[in-house]
């Protein structure tokens, strides 16, 4: 993810002591903390973006509630639990929030298996969506999704082999799926600037390599899980 180069990015966006001091009636607080609430879902959402929309959703709200009235609201709602948050929540671009969701049944995930849904449940388990988070689970749907031919596992499995998450990092491995994801996609510029990233690190006859045996790769049909 690039970071704006414009605001350091050990600087919070908003002074807390100043927004500590304002007054602010109970009723105001109320309804903004709803607000934050009602466009929040259970997968993770920009904290810049919750704000914004909550904001357009209060248009009768005092001048003086600033976005940053409404980030420190978003902290708030986290630190009594009603969210859940990852990255630095005093940087609104760097940082997401979610609801919690509820616990998935072995029933329900039984039946994502048996729908065929493997890149469900790899962001269900990357995400610690509903279950406790676990990279070796999610790189195993994901790649029985990639190995059906599905371009989101195929990229997804690529970018656990780039960052090492459930898996030891290499980066052949990650050339391959996400070369794979790009050969599938109509649009191959996004998935393509992974490949180039990734590419930039091999050595041209690795590449050539990869690119053969990315052209010769098929499909495979049924569970393999």
């Amino acid at each position: 993810m690039a970071h704006e180069q414009w605001l350091d990015e050990d600087q919070d966006d908003c002074k807390g002591d100043e927004l500590d001091a304002m007054d602010v009636a109970e009723e105001w607080i109320a309804r903004i903390d709803a607000a934050l609430l009602a466009h929040t879902t259970t997968t993770f959402r920009k904290v810049a973006k919750i704000v914004t929309l909550a904001m357009q959703s209060l248009p009768d709200a005092p001048e003086k509630l600033t976005d940053c009235f409404y980030s420190q609201r978003i902290r708030h709602l986290v630190q009594s639990g009603q969210m859940e948050s990852q990255g630095n929540l005093r940087r609104m671009r760097y940082s997401e929030v979610r609801l919690h969701s509820p616990p998935f049944t072995a029933s329900e995930l039984e039946e994502f298996v048996a729908q065929g849904d493997y890149w469900k449940l790899g962001c269900i388990y990357a995400d610690g969506q509903g279950v406790a988070q676990d990279y070796v689970k999610a790189l195993k749907w994901f790649r029985i999704g990639a190995e059906r031919g599905d371009i989101w596992s195929q990229y997804n499995v690529g970018r656990f082999y780039m960052d090492g998450s459930g898996v030891q990092k290499n980066l052949k491995d990650a050339y391959f799926w996400i070369g794979l994801a790009v050969n599938g996609s109509a649009d191959k510029r996004p998935l393509g600037h992974w490949l180039e990233q990734i590419g930039s690190a091999l050595a041209a006859s690795e590449r050539a390599e990869l690119d053969k045996q990315i052209a010769a790769w098929r499909p495979t049909t049924g569970f393999t899980g």
